[in-house]
């Protein structure tokens, strides 16, 4: 997996994702694999709250999220269940590209 060999090189690789049930269900298996190297990019309830969409989880995906057992997604996987809805990443665009500005500067 490429990301085995580039987390061998670097402190730290961040993810950021979708807020439903895939996306932390890829946040968890990549934290599961390389634990405190692995940072989540806007990817908390207060991101997610700002881009809430109107599509619905279906039952059956939200109940794959009651078999996550992270404390650092444990608050957004509790909004998402309680909301129902998905939020999309790409709704964050200017966002990441602000943090990637400020990363740049510092």
């Amino acid at each position: 997996m490429l990301l085995d060999k580039i987390i061998e090189d670097v402190d730290e690789i961040y993810y950021s994702g979708d807020f439903g049930p895939e996306g932390i269900i890829i946040a968890n298996k990549l934290k599961m694999r390389y634990g405190d190297k692995l940072k989540f990019w806007r990817f908390s309830v207060e991101d997610y709250l700002k881009i809430i969409s109107h599509k619905e989880i279906s039952h059956t995906s939200k109940a794959k999220l009651d078999n996550i057992k992270n404390d650092e997604l444990s608050f957004l996987i509790e909004r998402i269940k309680e909301k129902g809805l998905a939020g999309y990443q790409e709704m964050l665009i200017e966002d990441y590209i602000k943090d990637i500005i400020n990363m740049m500067i510092v």
